[in-house]
């Protein structure tokens, strides 16, 4: 059986073989070809079992259409991890078939020497690549390597990157502030932030705690050094709650470290919220099963992932890099783990 040719959807939709070549790789909307005519042909192309030249195609165009990504390993417990990826992932399928991406290059996690090897990502087979690398200096170091390479580079989770970098993140620092915010609206006045390593470690968390910090000035209100408690445990836990003015409500920046802390009040037979509200940061998929429905700020992890597909393809169209910088927003969901304090 002879393959089609492009000339034979041509003909079976009365258009130009220069019409359908448009189409079907992807242009047609920059050529002003009327939406009517483009479903049309990809509906006899379909029809008729055309199957595109890719190796054609690239070599006219000196693209593949595909894009890589580098997702570094993050530091969360397995569960959280794979939900945290299963849902970008999603975001990233979908949005590679919004946008017609024959496909997607996942580059595997290795040791950081492999992943700041740039060449890998320049041999040819991608027009562009997104970086979500595990640790600010992993991706730092990635990232400054990439800048001064002509492969179009969009960072995720990030904002501090090279002049020729784009990027996806949420505004983090509002994120906690809203969160802290609500608490105080129900009229606490005593909220600790509980963390599982030092915020200065990672600029997200490091943006969240200035939030908190920020919500609590705007209220007038001077937080003690002990309200902030760097690694979880009972004993630390428990001194929040017996210190003289103990605690009422704690925030947390990310919904692993709330899941720990209902533990530990769990143990301590302390009530959530009867006796401490606690907050939580990202919204994992199981949050609504933490403390009996963990009120969170949610983080939109597909959205992300479908906004930065979204900056890279105009980046490597040559849309300029300002317009491929995009800070999303993030909103409280409030569910059962917060209550005005008892007393």
């Amino acid at each position: 059986m002879a393959s089609v040719k492009m000339r034979d959807v041509a003909a079976h939709a009365g258009v130009s073989v220069s019409t359908v070549s448009k189409i079907l790789s992807g242009s047609a909307a920059s050529s002003q070809i009327p939406s009517h005519t483009i479903e049309r042909v990809r509906q006899i192309a379909a029809q008729l079992g055309y199957i595109p030249n890719a190796v054609a195609r690239n070599l006219r165009t000196q693209r593949t259409r595909e894009i890589g990504i580098v997702l570094g390993k993050e530091n969360y417990p397995e569960a959280a991890a794979l939900t945290l990826d299963g849902a970008f992932l999603l975001g990233l399928v979908n949005a590679a078939t919004a946008c017609h991406l024959p496909g997607v290059v996942v580059y595997p996690r290795e040791e950081n020497r492999t992943i700041a090897d740039v060449s890998r990502y320049l041999d040819g087979r991608i027009d562009g690549l997104l970086v979500r690398a595990s640790t600010p200096h992993q991706e730092e170091q990635l990232l400054r390597l990439l800048a001064e390479s002509p492969l179009p580079v969009v960072a995720i989770w990030s904002q501090d990157v090279p002049e020729t970098i784009g990027y996806v993140d949420v505004n983090h620092r509002a994120g906690a502030y809203q969160a802290v915010h609500y608490l105080l609206e129900l009229g606490h006045r005593r909220i600790g932030y509980v963390e599982s390593i030092p915020v200065f470690e990672h600029p997200h968390f490091l943006a969240r705690y200035q939030g908190y910090l920020q919500a609590l000035t705007d209220a007038q209100i001077v937080p003690l050094p002990e309200w902030h408690i760097i690694g979880i445990t009972q004993e630390k836990i428990s001194a929040l709650l017996h210190a003289p003015e103990p605690i009422t409500a704690i925030f947390t920046p990310n919904d692993i470290t709330a899941a720990e802390v209902a533990t530990i009040l769990h143990t301590l037979e302390v009530r959530i919220p009867t006796d401490v509200s606690l907050v939580g940061f990202d919204d994992i998929a199981n949050a609504h099963l933490i403390a009996g429905g963990l009120t969170t700020i949610h983080q939109p992890i597909q959205e992300i992932a479908t906004q930065a597909v979204r900056n890279l393809t105009a980046l490597i169209a040559g849309t300029p890099v300002e317009h491929c910088r995009t800070l999303l927003p993030t909103h409280l969901v409030v569910r059962h783990s917060c209550a005005p304090p008892a007393h």
